[in-house]
């Protein structure tokens, strides 16, 4: 938001790949945002230099080239996954301890397999592949339900633009179908009606034209660089920007603030120089609601902005 209100543009030349950030969303809605930089990094004659491919320039790549595009959220844990299940395949590491220490061998017959210790590459491996299944099932769960939803929506818009004789009463159908899948959503976990309301937004956010997001409207991908390349040893980026002329009513809202915070200093100053010694002038009487709110007194207790009673 502060980027529209205060930029032209603003464009991330350089910066850190997926792998570092916090915030995910829908692989699908990543790999649409890429195809659409590709054509017109491609108009303005721009690539990207060979080793300074980001993760979603790759991925939306080998998506067009193979006519499929994912679904859910990138899981970061899954190129990992991927890694330890092609050791194991290699026979890189065994499943039991006692596979590697001769020493601690034991047959069947002695030990059964229930108590055998494993190895730390298997468990690793084993808990990341039931962590990947229940993140699936709650993926497949999250998308039946925005399926459900938009083809409500979609079955809506065209019985509005329709010219059928029932359409009013087709209309108010779907209505309270969606009202009924709204009601199924909120009686479930707390955690899938945000992460359905969340996923339903980014989708509305990348289908607007233009894009809600600025970094959907992109024109270029950013070159990728490593903390490693700098010194000292720190995440970077390089953006580049153009400011414009703030909104006409931010720049009265801030011009109020500014002559009313002035007021409130020159009061306050009056009065120290009078050698007036009754108590400061409060939040009440002199800035505004909670104007001081904040300070404290000398044992560090925090008053709201009304009256004090002596010395601070």
């Amino acid at each position: 938001i502060e980027a529209e209100i205060s930029c032209e543009y603003i464009h991330e030349v350089a910066g850190g790949d997926l792998e570092t950030e916090l915030y995910r969303r829908e692989q699908a809605i990543d790999i649409q945002s890429g195809q659409r930089v590709a054509p017109a990094m491609a108009k303005a004659g721009l690539s990207t230099p060979p080793g300074r491919e980001g993760m979603l320039e790759r991925e939306a790549r080998d998506a067009a080239r193979n006519d499929s595009t994912p679904t859910g959220v990138r899981r970061p844990y899954k190129d990992e996954l991927a890694a330890l299940e092609a050791r194991y395949a290699l026979g890189e590491f065994p499943e039991y301890f006692d596979e590697v220490e001769r020493h601690h061998r034991a047959t069947p017959e002695d030990t059964p397999d229930s108590s055998r210790p494993r190895t730390e590459e298997f468990r690793r491996m084993q808990a990341l592949r039931w962590r990947l299944k229940a993140s699936g099932v709650v993926d497949d769960m999250i998308e039946s339900r925005l399926d459900n939803y938009e083809a409500l929506e979609s079955e809506w818009a065209s019985l509005r633009a329709s010219d059928r004789a029932d359409r009013e009463a087709e209309m108010a159908r779907v209505e309270e179908g969606i009202r009924e899948w709204r009601r199924a959503l909120e009686s479930g976990a707390r955690t899938t009606l945000t992460a359905v309301i969340q996923r339903l937004e980014e989708r509305r956010g990348m289908r607007a034209e233009p894009a809600l997001l600025v970094w959907d409207r992109r024109l270029m991908e950013p070159l990728i660089v490593k903390p490693t390349e700098f010194a000292p040893a720190q995440p970077m980026a390089l953006l580049d920007f153009q400011p414009r002329s703030i909104w006409p009513i931010y720049a009265r809202v801030s011009l109020r603030d500014a002559e009313a915070e002035r007021g409130c200093r020159a009061e306050g100053l009056g009065a120290w120089r009078g050698g007036v010694d009754t108590a400061p002038v409060s939040g009440a009487e002199g800035c505004g609601e909670g104007g001081v709110r904040g300070f404290g007194d000398v044992d560090g207790e925090e008053f709201d902005g009304g009256d004090v009673e002596g010395d601070v």
